[in-house]
């Protein structure tokens, strides 16, 4: 089985060419003809991923966010993101990278996450000017705010989480932006939404939701890896009858710590 049969199948599902235009997708490092030797999929390329990659066997590597999105005007080793790139190249392993594409995708990003909050009638955004990245749906019951934020932090595993509004309201139609979501505010608060649970809020965007919405950081990290498994789900029920280990990650983890300690 060739690389290029696996990459199919991920197209029909996410096509490229549904990525935003500032967006960088499909196969980044390697060649489609080789054969395919094993898939691991993470959300990330690192050197450890890179690394596991090549230790188990696999030769193709499936991410989330692609490592080339700027101009790269060199490929020194002791520089990221062309250290890992060349670790790539090095030991034959190919790159593949569904963003945008799969942020809106059925059973994509955003509705994984919806999906993992257990919410019903889920709809996309279909925003006009920034497309159908978001989601918004309902609680099978209605909550208090406070219950609400117990029940994310638990369902996503998130050691803490930034919000704004009142613990006492009661909140039962959410809107969601997997990732970076604050220039969706004004698209979830016209949803009439409860709460806009996104991450990486800027200052200004605390301040524009004012008193009209709830909002929620629920972490980038925590709010995308929920798709990793429907990407192994959809190859593994696609490749069936192919003989080929589809993997999670395990070097995978957070970029960063919180620090609780007083």
């Amino acid at each position: 089985m060739k690389i290029s049969q696996v990459l199919e199948i991920l197209n029909e599902w996410a096509p490229e060419a549904d990525a935003q235009e500032w967006d960088n997708v499909g196969l980044l490092v390697g060649s489609e003809e080789d054969e395919l030797t094993g898939i691991l999929v993470a959300l990330d390329v690192t050197a450890a991923i890179a690394n596991e990659a090549k230790e188990s066997g696999s030769n193709l590597i499936i991410t989330h966010h692609p490592i080339i999105f700027n101009p790269l005007y060199s490929l020194r080793r002791d520089e990221y993101p062309a250290s890992v790139i060349v670790q790539l190249i090095k030991n034959d392993l190919s790159l593949y990278t569904m963003h945008t594409n799969l942020d809106i995708a059925d059973s994509g990003v955003n509705e994984s996450l919806a999906e993992k909050l257990n919410l019903k009638d889920i709809k996309p955004f279909d925003d006009s000017e920034l497309g159908a990245l978001g989601r918004i749906g309902e609680l099978q019951s209605e909550l208090r705010m406070d219950d609400f934020l117990k029940e994310l932090k638990l369902v996503l595993d998130v050691e803490a989480l930034t919000y704004k509004g009142d613990t006492g309201q009661l909140i039962k139609k959410v809107a969601l932006c997997s990732g970076a979501g604050g220039s969706f505010i004004e698209t979830a608060v016209k949803l009439k939404a409860d709460v806009f649970v996104s991450s990486d809020f800027k200052h200004s965007n605390w301040l524009e939701a004012g008193d009209r919405i709830a909002l929620v950081n629920a972490g980038h990290f925590e709010s995308e890896e929920v798709v990793l498994d429907s990407i192994i789900d959809k190859l593994g029920r696609k490749m069936d009858a192919a003989d080929i280990s589809i993997k999670r990650a395990k070097s995978e983890s957070k970029p960063y710590k919180l620090y609780n300690s007083v």
